[in-house]
């Protein structure tokens, strides 16, 4: 038995967040650099004379996969669907919005294939748009198994969907879904969706 959660939620930038989290901790540290090593003795030397490490910024994969087509990663299959004709899509279509942008409907099809805990509602879903502008969705909702929930999650087999409506810019008109569909891997998959009139 599927439920259907009429309400969208609102998503937050947790990837960015998470990013901006980083970043400011990174800057703390690089202000400990200036510290004094060794007090104020003749042989003493500031961490600033130290060369510090070079630290990279982890690297994140991007596959690039087309709509329609599924792919597995860590023990989940996805499907996005652009613009699905469903009678949802039609209603979400009809939200109001801002003059001047777009409304863009989208669905990722998501089946357990092993993964413990996976919720598709968790994931990062954004759009990309020129210059690297990323926009989070307006509304997003999922439906799927009764049983689906933070701690359990989808089992092996089950099936769920994430419904997406986004507020694009008519400036965007070439988005592209990105998807990050396992917390635990620096993976990107990127699915461009129809050129936008």
């Amino acid at each position: 038995m599927y439920l259907i959660l009429d309400r969208f939620l609102d998503r937050d930038w947790v990837g960015v967040w998470h990013f901006l989290g980083a970043l400011a901790l990174f800057a703390a540290a690089a202000a400990l650099l200036f510290v004094t090593i060794g007090g104020a003795s003749e042989g003493g030397r500031t961490a600033a004379q130290v060369a510090p490490p070079r630290v990279s910024p982890p690297r994140v994969r991007v596959r690039t996969v087309a709509a329609g087509e599924s792919f597995t990663v860590a023990g989940a299959a996805f499907t996005v669907l652009d613009g699905p004709r469903a009678g949802w899509a039609r209603h979400a279509l009809a939200f109001p919005h801002a003059p001047g942008a777009r409304l863009v409907v989208a669905a990722v099809d998501v089946v357990g294939r092993g993964r413990a805990h996976l919720n598709p509602a968790l994931l990062s879903y954004l759009v990309r748009g020129p210059g690297g502008a990323l926009y989070a969705p307006l509304r997003s909702g999922v439906v799927g198994p009764n049983s689906i929930s933070q701690t359990r999650g989808l089992g092996s087999g089950e099936k769920a969907q994430e419904r997406l409506l986004f507020s694009l810019p008519k400036s965007v008109r070439d988005p592209v879904l990105a998807i990050q569909p396992a917390a635990t891997k620096a993976l990107e998959v990127r699915v461009p969706l129809a050129r936008r009139p």
